[in-house]
């Protein structure tokens, strides 16, 4: 078996695997009723306790136009009159690029509700100085500060797991005892809300105490549009490239031109290949030994043979010189190999 067919068997192996996965997962979504959907956590996708379906389908049941997004975001992706979710995203998925664009979207007038368990590179420096810091354990059960969003907000469920020690930059909203939960903070025209403990819009607390209040009120006023961003938990996405940071792009795409030339170079050419050794003519030395073998058989001698072999090749040569005859046949011998 030659390189390049084991390369292509490699390859169409590769890709018979992948889609057998597929299959098997739509086999087992079918059989399964397609009742949960398991995903990351925050994702509107996700009916598992983790997930913010529920409150996807809360904000559409009051009005607001519910959308998601499934791409990084670009200039003019963000409406500044939307509300902008982004629950529990992975470090990867906002360079700085999105986060500049986040925080002109906020100038502009654009609502964002960001609710992770940790604050991370681009985007918190991008948006709120100094941010909130992570510290103490809160109680299952806070309360609204009666200011701004929390404004009307009786007791909201939490995990139990985070809370903000300082809210920074940003006003508390939601929380007891010096811990908060849930901040505020305007930049510019615009309006960050921070979500300490994502657990409270999710499906397993979302129906409890007043937490479907909160999740009401931090989306703003009625009718107001309302974009999760799922892109953020690796949903959608143009190619498997835009599903990468931008910087990775290039590396890419180089070391696929380098594994398609490394392809090429192993695969069979189009041309027949050359033999391993190049076969050359008889030596001017077998040829002399059979003439002379040819002249020994000769019954009159030397001279008689010489003339023969002359006379059979078209050369008259009027000479009994042995030699002289030897030199007209080697070279009437030259001229008919040229």
């Amino acid at each position: 078996m030659t390189t390049s067919r084991r390369v292509w068997i490699g390859v169409a192996v590769v890709v018979g695997f992948a889609a057998l996965l597929n299959l098997v997962g739509l086999a087992a979504d079918r059989l399964s009723g397609g009742a949960t959907v398991p995903g990351p956590d925050g994702s509107s996708y996700v009916t598992t306790t983790s997930g913010w379906a529920a409150y996807h389908d809360l904000l559409a049941d009051k009005g607001h136009p519910v959308s998601r997004l499934e791409a990084p975001i670009r200039p003019g992706t963000l409406d500044p009159a939307s509300t902008l979710l982004i629950a529990q995203p992975d470090s990867f998925a906002l360079d700085a690029r999105q986060a500049d664009l986040i925080a002109a979207f906020l100038v502009d007038g654009g609502r964002l509700v960001l609710a992770s368990t940790s604050f991370f590179g681009d985007l918190s420096t991008s948006l709120i100085d100094p941010p909130p810091v992570f510290g103490g354990i809160p109680p299952g059960s806070v309360t609204g500060l009666q200011v701004a969003e929390a404004r009307g907000i009786g007791e909201v469920a939490t995990s139990g797991l985070y809370a903000w020690s300082d809210t920074g930059g940003s006003l508390p909203l939601v929380g007891r005892d010096g811990l908060a939960v849930v901040a505020a903070a305007a930049i510019g025209e615009g309006r960050l809300i921070l979500v300490a403990d994502p657990a409270i819009l999710s499906n397993g607390l979302i129906g409890e105490a007043d937490n479907a209040a909160l999740g009401v009120a931090l989306a703003g006023e009625n009718g107001r549009p309302v974009v999760f961003n799922e892109f953020v938990h690796g949903y959608g996405g143009d190619s498997l490239v835009s599903a990468l940071p931008e910087r990775w792009g290039t590396t890419l795409v180089l070391g696929a031109v380098a594994l398609l030339g490394w392809m090429w170079a192993i695969g069979a050419r189009f041309i027949p290949a050359e033999p391993e050794e190049r076969t050359f003519p008889p030596s001017r030395g077998l040829y002399m030994d059979a003439l002379a073998a040819s002249i020994a058989r000769s019954t009159d001698g030397p001279a008689d043979g010489l003339r023969e072999a002359l006379e059979r090749s078209g050369t008259a040569v009027d000479s009994t010189d042995p030699v002289a005859l030897a030199t007209a046949l080697v070279a009437r011998d030259s001229a008919r190999r040229r």
